[in-house]
């Protein structure tokens, strides 16, 4: 009996040892894989309390008139939109995942909206436009349904009676650069369409700001392929015209992500799909499995 406890003792001993033991490699290891520009693994560990507020609508900052024009003015300082922007655009996306589900239209979020959705479940905190792809389609299949949206916005209350929203992609609509309604001074929003005569790809499910919405299954790899193994690390463009990335990253942008990520894996977002796109290694990741993932694609 004694020898029995004895061996059991040791072996628990043991364990704790070695544990300890890999988890000092494993940091060891990401301190040395890491580049300069990726937060130290300490860091990623330690959770803020308070929500990364990324699962629900931007409280609007605006007491009067919102203008979302001049995006330069916060972009190249490292400032955040205006949030009553952010809220405009993701009401006016959610709008019409709204519209596009009822009709059986297939979309995805594309470009800059993919990554941020998938990313952080959000609108990234310096941007208020957002891309569309629409599947199965056609301008001239799509005409009547879109016109059919913008009437039904127009009505009293409707959301273009409160904002403009400039849209790009649609050729009916001068000739593919113009305004679903006048631009009015509370200021636009700023959607881009691609419009594909193509079967829609597999699909899985993503977070906006809590709500459920389709995306690309592949968008990983669509991602990849546009914008580098990097896309996952929030970076501002420091040249729009040379479509450069600047080398640095977006800190605030950043840590608020690896906490969103966090949440939806912990939350009901995940139970409920645990097929859902958070990040780059899914509901089963976590923060270090999603740093070591991104550093072995780099390669």
């Amino acid at each position: 009996m004694y020898v029995a406890i004895t061996i059991t003792t040791i072996i628990t001993a043991w364990y704790f040892v070695l544990i300890k033991r890999i988890h000092s490699i494993e940091n060891k290891l990401l301190e040395k894989i890491a580049p300069s520009n990726i937060i130290a693994p300490t860091i990623i560990s330690k959770r803020n309390e308070e929500s990364s507020g990324r699962h629900q609508l931007p409280e609007s900052n605006s007491t009067g008139i919102c203008s979302c024009g001049g995006w330069q003015k916060w972009y190249y300082k490292g400032e955040s939109a205006p949030s009553c922007c952010r809220r405009q655009t993701a009401m006016t996306v959610l709008n019409l995942v709204d519209f596009f589900e009822s009709k059986n239209i297939s979309y995805s979020p594309n470009g800059g909206g993919l990554v941020s959705t998938v990313r952080c479940g959000s609108l990234s905190r310096y941007e208020y436009d957002f891309d569309f792809d629409i599947y199965n389609s056609s301008q001239a299949k799509l005409q009547p349904l879109m016109e059919e949206w913008v009437q039904n916005e127009n009505q009293a209350g409707g959301l273009l009676t409160k904002w403009g929203v400039t849209v790009g992609g649609l050729k009916w609509i001068s000739n593919g650069w113009g305004d679903f309604n006048r631009r009015t001074p509370r200021g636009d929003v700023h959607l881009d369409f691609g419009v594909l005569n193509t079967d829609p790809p597999p699909f899985r499910p993503c977070s906006f700001y809590g709500r459920i919405i389709t995306c690309r299954d592949d968008a990983a790899e669509l991602l990849t392929q546009k914008y580098g193994a990097d896309w996952m690390t929030p970076r501002r463009w420091c040249s729009w015209n040379d479509l450069r990335l600047c080398d640095t990253r977006d800190e605030l942008e950043h840590e608020a992500c690896i906490q969103a990520r966090q949440e939806m894996r912990d939350g009901p977002f995940c139970e409920m799909h645990p097929d859902l796109h958070v990040g780059t290694t899914g509901c089963s990741g976590s923060d270090v499995a999603e740093l070591l993932h991104n550093f072995s694609s780099s390669r």
